[in-house]
């Protein structure tokens, strides 16, 4: 299954999988997503992920940082975190789960 990125009132949502299929898709629209000084993504409709969908996150947090933009990634399923947790990254999401 491919994932989808789609704006809303309130941010973005991610809904599907993110794996090495999905994520170039996703990372093409960096910059539509990065578009404003704060950014939330709702990540409760990820399904399953695997390493590239959590460096997709991470790279976002590192490009929003740099770009001075507010990034909160809201929702993070339990796969995600699993996937982060192996890669000892977790604590990085935990802080783009709180920067707003």
């Amino acid at each position: 299954m491919s994932a989808t990125l789609t704006a809303g009132d309130g941010g973005w949502r991610i809904a599907g999988t993110l794996d090495f299929d999905s994520v170039p898709s996703l990372f093409a629209r960096t910059d539509e997503l990065l578009a404003g000084e704060a950014v939330a993504v709702d990540l409760s409709g990820v399904e399953s992920a695997n390493s590239a969908g959590v460096a997709l996150l991470l790279e976002w947090q590192r490009l929003a940082h740099e770009r001075g933009i507010r990034l909160q990634l809201d929702g993070i399923p339990e796969a995600v975190r699993r996937v982060a947790r192996l890669s000892q990254v977790e604590p990085l999401l935990e802080r783009a789960d709180a920067s707003l």
